[in-house]
């Protein structure tokens, strides 16, 4: 045990891959449309649009053996190459506006764990015009001409930096949900009836 892997198998569940599964390969699989389909139509529901995640429902889980199966595993592993990139600059953001906003009783250590409101964490969604006014409510106080002008300045170069980063997750996901449809012999049809069902779960 080198204590590089945690596993929670109560919570959440958890999956140990055996010696002839590359673990990158189940992994790209495991967060594919096609198998999310299967997993929210087996697994129980719970309020609030969340499912067990338990033993029972994830050992089922079809996951196809064959041939393709080194690019599944190359995509998954940008992909958490991907979200790796777009949460450390999500923390960085985070940290920023918890030491120069947030009052003292509300900065956690370290400062970049802040709980930030929520229209905050999604900076990309919004104008400059609402991410100076939620700024303003985080921090509870009205900001200057030049307050406003440094935190737009701020704010709009690493909201440029997210992009490309958010592009390219769309983009490798989209290319590891092709390659698993391929995987299950999907029809054009099947693949548009998983698409259009898991649109609206």
């Amino acid at each position: 045990m080198t204590g590089s892997i945690s596993l929670d198998n109560v919570d959440v569940g958890g999956v140990l891959p055996g010696p002839k599964w590359d673990a990158w390969y189940l992994l790209g699989v495991m967060n594919s449309t096609a198998l999310d389909f299967v997993w929210r139509n087996t697994a129980k529901f719970f309020r609030g649009g969340y499912h067990s995640a338990n033993k029972q429902f994830i050992a089922p889980l079809p996951i196809p053996k064959a041939k393709g199966t080194k690019r599944v595993a190359a995509l998954a592993k940008k992909l958490a190459g991907l979200h790796e990139k777009e949460a450390a600059l999500r923390r960085g953001v985070g940290r920023r506006l918890a030491v120069d906003l947030a009052p003292d009783s509300l900065i956690p250590t370290p400062p970049e764990l802040a709980s930030l409101p929520r229209k905050l964490g999604s900076m990309e969604k919004l104008s400059t015009k609402q991410l100076l006014g939620e700024l303003e409510r985080f921090a509870k106080k009205k900001f200057t001409l030049a307050e406003r002008a440094r935190w737009d300045e701020f704010l709009t170069a690493e909201t440029g930096k997210l992009a490309p980063i958010l592009r390219d997750i769309e983009d490798a996901h989209a290319q590891l949900n092709e390659r698993v449809f391929q995987l299950f012999d999907l029809t054009t049809d099947d693949i548009r009836h998983i698409n259009d069902e898991i649109a609206v779960l």
